[in-house]
C-alpha cells in the first residue's frame, strides 16, 4: 500500500471514529442523567459521568410501567395507522 493511502485510511479512521463518538454522546448523556440524583442536576447541570448516583428516575419509570406501556402502544399505533394512510395515499396519487 503506498503511504498516502495509508495516510488516507488514517485521517478516515479519525474521522469516522469522532463522528461514532458524537452519534453515542447523547446516549451516554440520557444514560447518566437517568442515573443522577434530581439535586445533583440542578446544581451541577448534566455530566458524562454523575457526581451523585440515584435511581429515582428508574424507580418513578417501574412504577409507571401501565402508564409507560400505554404511552408507548399509542405511539406505536399512532405510527403505524400514519405510514398506512400515508402510504396508501402515496401509492394512490402516484397511479
Amino acid at each position: 500500500m503506498k503511504k498516502q493511502a495509508v495516510g488516507f485510511e488514517i485521517i478516515g479512521y479519525i474521522i469516522l471514529g469522532i463522528f461514532a463518538i458524537s452519534c453515542l454522546a447523547p446516549f451516554f448523556m440520557l444514560l447518566s442523567g437517568s442515573l443522577t440524583a434530581e439535586i445533583a442536576i440542578t446544581r451541577n447541570g448534566y455530566r458524562i459521568f454523575p457526581s451523585e448516583f440515584g435511581t429515582d428516575a428508574w424507580k418513578y419509570i417501574i412504577n409507571k410501567i401501565p402508564l409507560f406501556a400505554s404511552a408507548i402502544y399509542r405511539s406505536f399505533a399512532v405510527t403505524l395507522v400514519g405510514t398506512v394512510v400515508h402510504t396508501l395515499l402515496a401509492a394512490t396519487l402516484a397511479y
